[in-house]
């Protein structure tokens, strides 16, 4: 039987607020959040630590996404199990595949993809891509079980 990942975006809701922070983090937990997904694009590093912290006590992984190769850094040395990526990454091909080939489980979003293959392939074990609402291409659904989650 699959088990529904729900993962809960702060991102833009928490407005650099730590007690905001943990009152969305409470509240995602008590409605059933598998996660929380944050992005650390404009992060200081010690906000980021608290909100990993805040989210380990209540045994919610803290999904980040991130831009730069330091704030990836940050993650891999954070006990952080899985990120995201998305359309917006491709514009910057070292990163991308510095952040690929690190063997990280990451979720790849297809938000504002148009075109009818995977952005990265297929051939990556670490890659699983994220149906969005907003996704359209009947083509990804013949590959659902395979290559996508969400």
């Amino acid at each position: 039987m699959n088990r529904t990942f729900l993962i809960t975006s702060i991102s833009n809701t928490w407005h650099n607020s730590i007690h905001l922070a943990e009152q969305l983090i409470t509240q995602a937990k008590y409605c059933g959040a598998s996660a929380i997904h944050l992005d650390i694009s404009d992060l200081q590093k010690q906000h980021f630590e608290f909100i990993k912290g805040y989210c380990d006590r209540f045994n919610l992984p803290l999904i980040p996404s991130v831009q730069s190769k330091e704030k990836f850094d940050w993650i891999k040395g954070s006990d952080i199990k899985l990120h995201v990526m998305g359309v917006d990454h491709l514009g910057n091909s070292t990163t991308c595949a510095s952040f690929v080939q690190s063997g990280l489980p990451t979720f790849f979003s297809l938000d504002g993809w148009e075109k009818d293959e995977f952005p990265l392939g297929t051939s990556f074990r670490n890659i699983k891509y994220l149906i969005t609402k907003d996704c359209s291409k009947k083509s990804y659904f013949s590959k659902f079980n395979e290559n996508v989650n969400g």
